[in-house]
């Protein structure tokens, strides 16, 4: 932030006490950030797991049946998101 004064920033937390997101702003350098904080229950975002039996053909699939969706990936491995990629 020293360096690059002009760049955009941004910090998320889900868990952070207002203690830890004032040490958060603080360390980032954030000292006139704007903070947002709403509820973590939120009825728009949904959370499911699904064992891999099917590799990327299982993902390409997926993918097809949500096409119009947003969704993340998660990956065990830095090798398994490049493959992935």
């Amino acid at each position: 932030r020293r360096r690059y004064r002009d760049a955009v920033c941004i910090a998320l937390t889900a868990t952070a006490t207002p203690r830890v997101q004032r040490d958060i702003q603080e360390s980032l350098g954030f000292a006139d950030a704007d903070v947002f904080v709403a509820s973590f229950n939120r009825r728009n975002l949904q959370l499911a797991v699904q064992p891999r039996t099917g590799g990327l053909s299982q993902v390409l699939t997926f993918l097809q049946d949500h096409r119009d969706q947003s969704g993340i990936i998660y990956c065990s491995t830095r090798d398994q998101v490049d493959s992935l990629a």
